[in-house]
């Protein structure tokens, strides 16, 4: 369903009994907004590349990050594919733990190793 997004309609929205419904943007072709059961609003820009149809994440619909904010990096990230750049990799469980503390600890043990013992 195409229609003109505004704030104070996806925050009117009610999420679906079970599944997600999607909404598009009509100022920015490709933007949409996924709301799923659990009332998560998620923005996405489908987009073609090379051949395959390819749903990129934008954004979670919050307080910091509204519209606007969703439209200027979906702009953003068309300019980019449509430059030739490659779509950003889809974010994978080991990306999420990848800047950990409990990730980084032993790799800076290590360090710490080599420098106490000049190696």
């Amino acid at each position: 369903m195409v229609s003109k997004l505004t704030d104070a309609k996806l925050q009117g929205l009610k999420p679906p009994d079970k599944g997600q419904v999607e909404y598009s943007d009509s100022d920015v072709p490709g933007l949409r907004v996924l709301i799923g059961s659990s009332g998560t609003k998620t923005f996405i820009l489908r987009k073609r590349v090379g051949g395959r149809i390819r749903n990129i994440t934008v954004g979670r619909y919050r307080p910091r990050f509204g519209l606007a904010d969703a439209r200027r990096k979906a702009r953003s990230l068309v300019n980019d594919l449509e430059a030739g750049k490659a779509p950003p990799a889809p974010a994978s469980a080991s990306s999420a733990t990848a800047g950990t503390i409990r990730s980084m600890m032993p790799s800076y043990l290590r360090y710490k190793e080599k420098r106490r013992y000049g190696l």
